[in-house]
């Protein structure tokens, strides 16, 4: 997911963004665990995390953003070894397997809001809608290439629920979360009827979010 390049702003001032807002609640503790085991295992989190691991399922989500949306550039393969194109393929296979399956179709990609009504922006990846359901009715999909699908994401696609029905008619009836995973290149999805306590409780914690910080500053 892309936010705009100079951030989020509202009435031009910068507003947070959705993912800003729910790293402040995230448990760190897996992101630990992970560089103690690589650090034991002589491993350089550089390397795994931001070069090799990072480049199987950025590969797999760029090959699958151009799948669904024609009007993206299909990712230059010169920039990836030959280990990272077999297994992000595999990946990709799996996604477009699944997609083909969905009964979904694509009505509009990278889309972004800034809420008045809560004071926050969010990028959503893809809004989608079942072949044959009511025009209004539509399901929000995230792409994620981390190494879990976390409960955060959830709150995260909740909230984009929230900016689509500030900014049009559309009502939300289904949530997806796909993962590309980054070491292996599998595919995860993740279906969801309805995230109504996550929806009703996001701007709870956009305004835990401020006091968070207005303390931190009174701490200094």
């Amino acid at each position: 997911m892309a936010r705009p390049y100079q951030g989020y702003k509202l009435n031009g001032k910068k507003c947070v963004g959705t993912t800003t807002i729910l790293g402040s609640f995230g448990d760190k503790g897996a992101l630990i665990h992970s560089a103690n085991r690589l650090g034991l295992e002589g491993k350089s989190i550089k390397e795994e995390w931001y070069t090799k691991a990072a480049n199987i399922g950025t590969l797999a989500h760029d090959l699958f953003e151009a799948y669904i949306n024609p009007k993206v550039e299909p990712p230059d393969l010169t920039e990836y070894d030959s280990e990272a194109i077999e297994k992000a393929n595999i990946a990709f296979g799996s996604a477009k397997e699944w997609f083909k399956q969905s009964n979904l179709e694509i009505i509009d990609t990278e889309v972004s809001y800034v809420s008045e009504t809560h004071q926050f922006g969010g990028t959503i990846d893809a809004i989608g809608r079942s072949k044959g359901s009511p025009n209004n009715e539509v399901h929000i999909l995230d792409w994620k290439t981390g190494a879990n699908i976390y409960g955060s994401a959830l709150f995260q696609v909740a909230a984009y629920s929230l900016l689509i029905e500030e900014f049009t008619e559309y009502k939300v009836t289904g949530f997806h979360v796909v993962r590309f995973s980054k070491e292996f290149g599998d595919f995860v999805h993740r279906y969801f009827p309805e995230l109504n306590r996550q929806k009703n409780n996001f701007p709870a914690l956009r305004k835990i979010y401020t006091l968070l910080k207005e303390t931190e500053k009174r701490a200094r």
